[in-house]
């Protein structure tokens, strides 16, 4: 009973926090400043409308609130800690916050890089994770303090990742949902109450978010690209599922891949044509949207998410197939 409550207050939560954070955000009047770059036009639309960059205050405030709701629970009505659950509400609330920041701020592209980083603290405080790992051949290995490391660099590397796959009106959100849900169904296959209670409440919220997100866009994400790598690698740790959540980030690779030829200055996004089709805005395919335009030619916004959103669900099932 608790997960389809847990779900439903995410994504109530999330629904109404971003209906009125929208409203009042559009009512700004625009002037590149005094809007704290809260409103940013959208490139994929004819008129460059001005929409909400707050995607991720709603999507955090959905986690959050569904979060409490399994404390509470797991207090009163079980024996289990909660102990691991505030630590994952803990490490999104600081990137949540200091990636608000780099939102209003506009810091340095590297500084922007480096942030996520900081939300492996709390994982490393309550000493989540397995440091004794077994490798084919080699055997069993204790990683030690080396393993409180790569919590930092996959904290790192998974925020980062999830926010390089954007840029698309639906498209990080939707394959972070499928994430999601595909390690949910994997920690509901091993028990473990605490991981599926959060990621529950991650996936109510991310839909609510989607919602608001799909093209044409009524929000943008802000900082809710990164949220969505520091939900899955909280959960991948807190779960011990390290291995099952770097299986499901092939597209990530594809997309660090094709953004690294050009150091990351790319010309990610698309020309606008007057059928309402989109194509490549590079010559150079630069990132995971180019290449399906290559491949099938002009698209519309909605197919290019809807598209990788297939084949990351296809990348889902397999790995649940092959770790059942």
């Amino acid at each position: 009973m608790i997960l389809p409550l847990t779900f439903a207050i995410s994504l109530a939560t999330s629904l109404i926090v971003l209906d009125s954070l929208i409203r009042k955000v559009k009512k700004t009047k625009y002037s590149g400043t005094t809007d704290l770059g809260l409103l940013v036009p959208d490139l994929h639309r004819k008129k460059k409308t001005l929409v909400p960059k707050v995607g991720g205050v709603g999507a955090y405030f959905g986690i959050a609130f569904g979060t409490l709701i399994s404390v509470t629970y797991l207090t009163f009505y079980t024996n289990t800690s909660s102990i691991p659950l505030l630590a994952m509400l803990t490490s999104i609330s600081l990137i949540t916050f200091i990636s608000f920041l780099d939102d209003i701020l506009k810091i340095s592209q590297l500084t922007r890089a480096i942030i996520p980083a900081i939300g492996a603290l709390p994982l490393i405080a309550i000493k989540a994770g397995e440091i004794i790992i077994t490798l084919p051949i080699i055997g069993t290995i204790e990683l030690g303090a080396l393993y409180y490391l790569l919590v930092v660099i996959g904290v790192f590397g998974a925020s980062n990742a999830t926010n390089m796959l954007a840029g698309y009106s639906g498209i990080s959100s939707l394959t972070g949902i499928i994430t999601m849900t595909g390690l949910l169904a994997y920690s509901l296959h091993i028990n473990n109450l605490i991981v599926s209670l959060f990621l529950t409440a991650s996936i109510g919220a991310y839909l609510a978010f989607f919602y608001y997100n799909l093209h044409p866009a009524r929000c943008f994400p802000g900082m809710a690209d990164y949220l969505v790598g520091a939900v899955i690698v909280n959960a991948a740790v807190i779960g011990g599922m390290e291995k099952i959540a770097l299986y499901m980030f092939p597209l990530y690779f594809i997309e660090l891949a094709l953004k690294a030829r050009k150091k990351f200055k790319n010309t990610w996004w698309s020309k606008l044509r007057k059928d309402g089709r989109l194509e490549p805005a590079s010559k150079i395919i630069e990132t995971l949207p180019h290449l399906l335009m290559k491949i099938h030619g002009p698209l519309t916004m909605r197919r290019i998410v809807f598209e990788t959103a297939l084949i990351q669900t296809i990348i889902v099932t397999t790995v649940l197939l092959l770790h059942w």
